[in-house]
């Protein structure tokens, strides 16, 4: 997964999206540039258009379906295919209601197939939906359905006069379960990217009628999509997805901006090629993600990142093999004393209806052999030192594993 920094970036640049929007919207004259509205409105429709592509081709149907949504309710709302006045102010309303339900519905259904039942069935409920509003926002029935979604609860203050209360009450629910989403998903990019694009589409809804503003908002919720999935395509290019550490393709970048000192180190399980005999797979991958966490962890400003199979590699930047030897006996010695416990093959897939009495997992263990190298000697090129890392690595096993040792 991405490192805390990362987020925060991805988090500051969806921020500058919406702060950007905020600018746009309080520039005077606004809505007397028509050129302005027309470029919103192509600048909307092609960041859209993209998003559904590369939604597609990640097979992001959450991002493909709130994209919908949002495209629908601007169309609506923003554009000017509609001179249904009762219509469009009954599409304002009911956007307060319908936005931030189906982002929650569709960011909690699983991901699924584009050609497929569920996808049809979702499909069927997006046409359902703004079908229901076409017909009552033209039907007689329309200034009744407005009052009922507009209900006012208490005395509104004047920044959110003539939003509808129960519908702004349930798009803090809706952020608060999208907040929930970021922390309890293993993909946190495109949750994010899903909170940010629910508050911008919120705003294009709330500057109506002002136009131009409208698809300020509405630009920044798909731009919001499209920083998402850059981020997503960085972090399936050089991050592990098993053990979600930085893998290999990282590893060779980092390669090429050493440091003038450095020092590199291989990590390899001890017998584990036998432990995925006696184990399983499954829990020789729960072996491997239990190593990675330990080494993702080691101090003294190294990075570290999955080299293949049960390998893995340090740099240390600035530091000299002596000194880098020290950061990872701390992980060599917390590697062997961490346990973790084999999953039951027969373990039930659901909560059983009736308390079970606990089972005691088998604990098990494993211990890792470090070799480290620096290049200290200035003939040494980097090939040379991951070389003699590799030796002392394979010197450590022939001494018995489960150490040290410096080449």
């Amino acid at each position: 997964m991405l490192s805390f920094r990362q987020y925060l970036s991805f988090v500051i640049a969806c921020t500058l999206f919406l702060a950007a929007a905020i600018i746009i919207t309080a520039l005077p004259m606004i809505e007397y540039l028509p050129s302005f509205v027309q470029i919103g409105f192509v600048a909307a429709a092609l960041f859209a258009a993209i998003v559904l592509v590369l939604a597609v081709s990640f097979e992001r149907y959450a991002i493909f379906f709130t994209t919908i949504t949002v495209a629908a309710a601007a169309l609506l709302l923003a554009g000017e295919t509609v001179k249904n006045a009762a219509l469009v102010d009954f599409v304002f309303l009911a956007a307060w209601y319908i936005l931030p339900l189906n982002f929650v519905l569709f960011a909690f259904l699983s991901e699924t197939r584009l050609v497929s039942i569920a996808a049809l069935l979702r499909t069927l409920f997006l046409f359902a939906e703004f079908a229901a509003i076409i017909l009552i926002g033209f039907s007689e029935s329309v200034n009744a359905a407005s009052v009922l979604l507009s209900y006012e609860f208490f005395q509104p203050p004047m920044l959110i006069v003539g939003v509808p209360q129960a519908g702004l009450a349930l798009c803090v629910a809706a952020l608060g379960a999208l907040g929930y989403k970021i922390v309890a998903s293993k993909q946190k990019t495109l949750a994010i990217a899903m909170a940010f694009a629910l508050v911008a589409a919120l705003g294009g809804v709330w500057c109506y009628p002002l136009n131009g503003a409208s698809w300020a908002f509405f630009c920044c919720a798909f731009a919001t999509y499209l920083m998402g999935f850059v981020y997503l395509s960085y972090q399936m290019s050089y991050y592990d997805e098993l053990t979600g550490i930085l893998g290999r393709r990282a590893l060779y970048e980092a390669l090429d901006r050493l440091p003038a000192h450095y020092a590199i180190a291989m990590i390899d399980i001890d017998h584990f090629k036998r432990f995925n005999d006696d184990h399983g797979h499954a829990v020789g991958d729960q072996a491997l993600r239990m190593v990675a966490t330990v080494i993702s962890g080691v101090r003294g400003g190294a990075s570290a990142y999955r080299y293949g199979g049960e390998e893995f590699t340090i740099i240390f930047g600035g530091k000299n093999r002596e000194e880098a030897a020290g950061f990872l006996e701390e992980i060599r010695a917390k590697t062997a004393a961490s346990a973790f416990r084999k999953r039951a093959p027969d373990r039930a897939k659901t909560k059983p209806k009736k308390p079970q009495k606990p089972r005691k997992a088998e604990e098990l263990r494993v211990t890792i052999s470090i070799g480290v190298a620096d290049n200290l000697s200035k003939t040494m090129t980097r090939e040379m030192v991951m070389k003699a890392a590799d030796t002392a690595l394979y010197k450590a096993k022939e001494e018995g594993r489960n150490r040290v040792i410096v080449g």
